[in-house]
């Protein structure tokens, strides 16, 4: 579906494109200069754009305020309110009682539905991203916590700094490679197609990374599902496979 015009009317302050720009620039990206090797000089300078542009607590104020409205519906889930803003300072709501998601022992002490956390945090990033086209650029453990509040176990959502914006078209894509991936008999002929567009070479490793339980969608061996199991590269990916996938 398209994005509610509430969203779609109020982009992000902080953004990136899943797209590297145009064709000439893609081109650009995609071709390694001399002696074999690749100029990454692209990427630096996408680094250098996005960390200057944190520096600015409005584009922050905005993205939170953006992912509230997206998440509205979404009980449980809670991002600080956003109480006053400047470039160079950013007041927010204060949230008691969090607990790291690492921290089991103390989210069993708070008395948190653990279970009822994970579901938060697969619903709460999947309506974002698959919903309305909004993908947390920085959701690690020191910005993702439970907490037991009037006896309710809730998510919060911290450092909305850095929000990656989708295309409605990648948007619908990566909803249907979900789904492909989802058949009790995939097509990895389908899946292939629908993961190309965004890794290349790569388009197998996609679905493990949108959740292990696609295994069966991939083209991987026991011992390549071995390997990603353990956070590392099967070793058939050569380096120009992944400076592939890098600019796809």
């Amino acid at each position: 579906r398209r994005l509610p015009p509430s969203l779609a009317t109020h982009p992000p302050a902080v953004s990136g494109e899943t797209s590297k720009g145009d064709s000439g620039e893609t081109s650009k990206r995609s071709t390694p200069v001399s002696g074999g090797r690749y100029d990454l000089s692209w990427l630096i300078q996408d680094i250098e754009r996005y960390v200057t542009s944190e520096l600015d607590f409005t584009g922050e104020a905005a993205n939170a305020q953006m992912a509230a409205r997206a998440l509205a519906r979404r009980r449980g889930v809670v991002i600080p309110a956003v109480v006053a803003c400047k470039p160079r300072v950013l007041v927010m709501e204060f949230m008691e009682g969090l607990v790291r998601f690492d921290d089991s022992e103390g989210l069993r002490s708070a008395g948190a539905d653990t279970a009822r956390l994970g579901a938060l945090v697969s619903f709460a990033f999947a309506e974002l991203a698959f919903g309305h086209g909004l993908v947390h650029g920085d959701p690690h453990l020191g910005n993702v916590y439970g907490r037991v509040h009037r006896g309710r176990t809730e998510l919060v959502i911290l450092d909305h700094g850095l929000y990656h914006t989708l295309t409605d078209s990648d948007r619908l894509r990566l909803c249907d490679l979900i789904l492909a991936c989802c058949t009790p008999f995939p097509s990895r002929r389908r899946v292939q197609a629908l993961a190309e567009p965004f890794v290349g070479p790569l388009w197998h490793l996609l679905p493990l990374l949108l959740s292990p339980a696609f295994a069966l969608a991939t083209k991987l061996s026991m011992d390549d599902l071995r390997t990603a199991a353990a956070m590392k590269l099967p070793e058939s990916v050569t380096l120009e496979q992944v400076w592939q996938g890098l600019v796809a």
